[in-house]
């Protein structure tokens, strides 16, 4: 009865460490999936406030732009320094390039940069996992070592009963036996008493020798 008692609560044991495992790594996804959703809404957040400021100077060189060339057209028709005109034009086309350039390697950098935090997120969740799975197979390597013991222990207790109900059986002979001898000498006595009695009753008095004869 102590065995099974020990072994229902190792299994209760087990059960509730099963749970308390299964719980953990649950709520240690659903907080590394909240962080992923929080950081993903802020990369989005900022891809899209790049894309509003990138749109925005765009929109304020085509403007420029534009004006350039309405200028550039009042000065062709007024006949004013065209030249300098087309190189200011000229300029400005190419700040445009190297200013969405610019903007375009920013918006590759915050997007890696993203991408490389949902990585290490993803990665350290990966790494709680695994030593979760370590724990857990640690814990029932242990386990299976005290249901060894358990069984081991059971075996030690089924020898020592085993040896116990041996001897007391043997000791219930060997009494039952002198039981036996003392009720044979018991007998023994009784008849020697009464032979003695009818002798002494026969003789008027003891034999020779000075007691009832052996």
């Amino acid at each position: 009865q102590e065995v099974a008692h020990h072994e229902a609560l190792l299994e209760q044991r087990l059960a509730a460490a099963a749970r308390e495992t299964a719980e953990a790594t649950a709520a240690d996804r659903r907080v590394h999936e909240v962080e992923l959703a929080q950081l993903r809404q802020v990369t989005e957040a900022t891809l899209s406030a790049k894309d509003r400021q990138h749109a925005e100077q765009v929109k304020r060189l085509e403007a420029l732009h534009r004006e350039q060339c309405a200028a550039y057209g009042v000065l062709q028709q007024q006949g004013g320094a065209l030249s300098k005109l087309a190189t200011d034009v000229g300029r400005t086309a190419e700040g445009l390039v190297v200013l969405r350039e610019k903007m375009e390697q920013d918006l590759w950098k915050t997007v890696l940069k993203g991408e490389a935090a949902m990585l290490e997120k993803e990665g350290a969740l990966n790494e709680v996992q695994a030593q979760r799975e370590k724990l857990w197979a640690e814990r029932e390597a242990l386990v299976a070592a005290m249901r060894s013991e358990l069984d081991a222990e059971q075996q030690r207790m089924a020898a020592a009963w085993r040896s116990g109900r041996t001897e007391w059986e043997a000791m219930q002979a060997e009494h039952n036996e002198l039981r036996s001898q003392l009720a044979q000498r018991a007998v023994e006595i009784d008849a020697l008493q009464q032979r003695v009695v009818a002798e002494m009753a026969g003789g008027g008095g003891p034999p020779p020798g000075g007691g009832p004869p052996r």
